[in-house]
């Protein structure tokens, strides 16, 4: 979802050291968790049933606590920001932070319903549109240590 645009439609489409490191680490994130389901499957797949609840309890565990930490970040931010608005500005920032967490809110509860599911496997998702054009932009032994 933010590799595929949406952190320009969001943003603004200017070239931001932080939007293109975020973009790259997200687009790193959709490889591993096809790696990370397959591991966790050949490890604890059986029986599948409790395969399946102790994946769904991970994904709240891990929601609650994502949520948990950045949470007061974006808080913090945020109002950092609105200290030097005007009136006016900031209704208009706290407008759009409104829409965006409508719009990321109605997103996220698809995936979610999709990850939830039994049969949920990662690898049958297709990969974000701009996945590619962001990893094509680093070299494929970045930040692998060197043989000397």
């Amino acid at each position: 979802m933010w590799v595929d645009g949406l952190m320009e439609a969001e943003l603004g489409a200017a070239p931001s050291p932080a939007v293109e490191l975020w973009k790259w680490h997200l687009a790193e994130e959709y490889e591993h968790r096809t790696v990370v389901n397959r591991v966790y499957h050949r490890l604890y797949g059986r029986p599948r049933l409790f395969a399946w609840l102790y994946r769904a309890r991970g994904i709240v565990t891990a929601s609650r606590h994502l949520n948990r930490r950045t949470s007061p970040l974006r808080r913090y931010l945020l109002d950092t920001d609105r200290r030097t608005m005007t009136d006016e500005q900031r209704r208009q920032s706290q407008e759009r932070e409104a829409a965006t967490a409508r719009r990321l809110g109605a997103a996220n509860l698809r995936r979610l319903a999709r990850a939830f599911s039994p049969f949920y496997d990662p690898a049958t998702t297709p990969p974000p549109a701009g996945q590619q054009a962001t990893l094509a932009r680093y070299p494929a032994a970045a930040g692998r240590p060197t043989n000397t």
